[in-house]
């Protein structure tokens, strides 16, 4: 008996970009290939997106003060906080940093500034 393969993509929303991927990549047996694609896609899309200050989804609202650091860079622990793991049937990306999700998400005293997510342009680029 095979075993079944599940992706799971887990962002604020996008469904119909992540249900696209599970249909193109989830019949495969060893996804490894796809996912080392996937992971390098995505690690050049962040690393872009912090250059050009959130451009990617929306640009990163000012801060209310000036500091001499760029937005989300201090330290660049967040930054190089993103890390993944593969296997034939699994890649985890995610951000180790506890902080991660109040800035991706923002609070009611923060505004959201998106480090990272599935868009129609990431969909377009891996399904080739």
């Amino acid at each position: 008996m095979s075993e079944m393969i599940q992706i799971s993509i887990s962002t604020e929303g996008e469904e119909a970009i992540v249900r696209d991927f599970a249909n193109r990549w989830g019949r495969g047996k060893n996804l490894r290939p796809v996912f080392e694609k996937f992971r390098n896609y995505y690690r050049a899309e962040i690393d872009d997106n912090f250059k050009a200050r959130g451009g990617a989804f929306g640009n990163w609202q000012r801060r209310k003060k000036s500091y001499p650091h760029s937005i989300l860079e201090k330290t660049g622990r967040m930054r190089k906080g993103f890390t993944s793991t593969i296997s034939t049937d699994e890649l985890v990306f995610r951000n180790s940093r506890s902080y991660f999700r109040f800035h991706q998400l923002g609070t009611r005293k923060m505004p959201a500034r998106k480090m990272w997510g599935v868009r129609q342009k990431d969909s377009n680029e891996l399904m080739q």
